[in-house]
């Protein structure tokens, strides 16, 4: 299985991270996109896709819910919709992983707890 960590920032009020080089190749970096995290109750797992703003492909809804994918200095990033947090304990730090199901061939996304938790707020990424 292919898996990139990457770690989770508190900004303000929402959590952040870095995707991937490897997530963005199918997009154009000239046009804006949105992140669509949807879930899949079967597998229990949130799954991600890119929608180019303007084109509104579907709606949101509670098992699919959007976020702007956003330029800063050479990388791209988004925040992390609270659902995907509530299991979460605010009190440790996190890793998100990006994790590719090679049966449908999309990626999806899983939190996993830092090794050098020192409760300091969610930083990095586990659920």
């Amino acid at each position: 299985m292919y898996e990139i960590r990457r770690k989770v920032y508190r900004r303000g009020s929402s959590h952040e991270t870095t995707i991937p080089q490897a997530l963005l190749l199918i997009i154009n970096p000239d046009k804006k996109y949105n992140i669509v995290f949807k879930y899949e109750l079967e597998k229990n797992r949130w799954y991600l896709e890119f929608e180019e703003i303007g084109q509104n492909t579907e709606k949101t809804s509670p098992g699919i819910i959007k976020r702007k994918l956003y330029s800063r200095t050479g990388s791209f990033e988004t925040t992390i919709p609270r659902t995907l947090f509530l299991t979460l304990d605010p009190e440790k730090k996190y890793y998100i992983l990006f994790k590719r199901d090679s049966e449908i061939n999309k990626w999806y996304i899983e939190f996993e707890l830092s090794k050098d938790d020192n409760k300091g707020g969610v930083k990095h990424g586990k659920r």
